[in-house]
């Protein structure tokens, strides 16, 4: 509505012999929404009776007309952060600004500051409007849960079509083949390892998809065992490298010690040191070296993953460990994953105890931070038993998706 219009409203209603000042006093006296004039140094000249939505305390109209507003509801010396009132007062120009509110834990508020000046033009309060749009954001969340859940099923199908198609296909030939008598050795091998792999990535989603249902409802309990991480991880690295090399990378291991002992889930630690290297091999480039690295400081564990790549925006470090995000967008057209791998991975380090976080800059590359404790008492933990066929076997499933 233009200024004309509502003049033209106004001259309307006084023709009707309407008190104007009395009906703009009611409109916002009993809006749902919280009005408020401010005199400069943010004394409130007058409030409607929304005020007690955003304060328990008793506040009498001397101590709005001769305290500043943050005083009162807030016992602060100076104005709240990204206030639209101090903005308005600032610039003589309309601001608006997002705020909770303390006493709704939750509640989200929309606060617009309107400046008001007189026939000088000269700036003499400001009218500020808090509109309650929590149930909004609820609304505008879900929507985006919801879009969210959307892409991640067709992630998923895909990532169960792609696998399903190949297998699929190598049986056609294979079937061919058989009834044409021609098959021969080297080709058999051929199809029955691509029929292999592809099963494997069908596997590794799968597992994924129940941790992470495990995650969700809170039905995941470590299995503590008591070992030497500096064994453990050195075996890993170690065999990875054929996987590694297959990629025309490299992978080098070092530790400032050669005995660490810590109580983890043997098996979860393995998932996730062979999930960072996968991952750190996805995003290095040919030639390249991945460094795996254990160093202690008081009575913590650091294992670091560092990889030379791409790196990760500074946007997408905020989202990486959530589920079904990738890093690299065109890493992940290069190598397929439903983006599931990080989520578990924080997962199961924040259940033992510990912490993750990465480093990264876009073209210098990523590190990924363990940090986990070391306890000197270990109730419940019984000593670790090596298993290297399954090891490999987790290996050999994590770097499926890499072709």
């Amino acid at each position: 509505m233009q200024q004309s219009d509502l003049e033209e409203t106004f001259n309307y209603l006084k023709s009707k012999n309407v008190d104007i000042t009395k009906l703009v006093y009611e409109l916002m006296t009993y809006s749902s929404d919280h009005f408020v004039f401010k005199k400069p140094g943010f004394k409130s000249l007058w409030v409607n009776r929304k005020i007690d939505d955003f304060t328990d305390k008793k506040i009498t109209k001397e101590e709005l007309k001769n305290k500043p507003c943050y005083q009162i509801f807030y016992d602060r010396d100076k104005p709240c952060e990204n206030c639209a009132v101090e903005k308005s007062f600032k610039s003589g120009q309309p601001e608006e600004t997002e705020m909770k509110i303390p006493k709704y834990d939750g509640e989200v508020y929309i606060m617009k500051a309107f400046p008001v000046y007189n026939r000088e033009n000269e700036l003499v309060g400001v009218f500020e409007l808090r509109l309650n749009i929590t149930e909004r954001k609820r609304l505008t969340e879900r929507l985006e849960y919801n879009n969210k859940k959307l892409n991640t099923f067709d992630t998923l199908v895909h990532e169960i079509k792609t696998p399903l198609n190949l297998i699929n296909t190598s049986l056609q030939i294979l079937e061919n083949k058989v009834e044409n008598d021609k098959l021969d050795k080297e080709k058999l091998k051929k199809y029955l390892n691509v029929i292999n792999k592809n099963n494997l990535r069908l596997q590794k989603l799968a597992n994924n998809i129940l941790e992470i249902n495990k995650i969700n409802n809170g039905k995941y309990t470590p299995c503590l065992e008591k070992f030497n991480v500096v064994e453990i991880i050195k075996n890993i690295v170690e065999s990875s490298k054929p996987y590694v090399n297959m990629n025309n990378k490299t992978i080098t291991f070092n530790s400032t010690q050669a005995d660490i002992l810590i109580c983890f889930d043997v098996f979860d630690l393995e998932r996730v040191i062979i999930n960072l290297i996968s991952n750190a091999v996805k995003h290095t480039n040919d030639g390249n070296t991945i460094e795996v690295i254990l160093s202690t400081q008081e009575n913590t564990v650091i294992i670091t993953v560092k990889d030379n790549g791409p790196g990760i925006s500074r946007h997408k470090q905020l989202s990486i460990f959530k589920k079904y995000s990738q890093g690299n967008e065109t890493t992940f057209r290069l190598c397929e994953g439903a983006g599931l791998g990080l989520f578990i991975v924080k997962s199961i380090i924040e259940a033992n105890g510990g912490t993750i976080s990465v480093i990264s800059k876009l073209n210098e590359g990523s590190q990924f931070i363990i940090k986990l404790p070391i306890q000197s008492i270990c109730e419940n933990c019984y000593n670790h038993k090596s298993d290297q066929y399954k090891l490999e076997n987790r290996i050999q499933m994590e770097f499926s998706d890499i072709y």
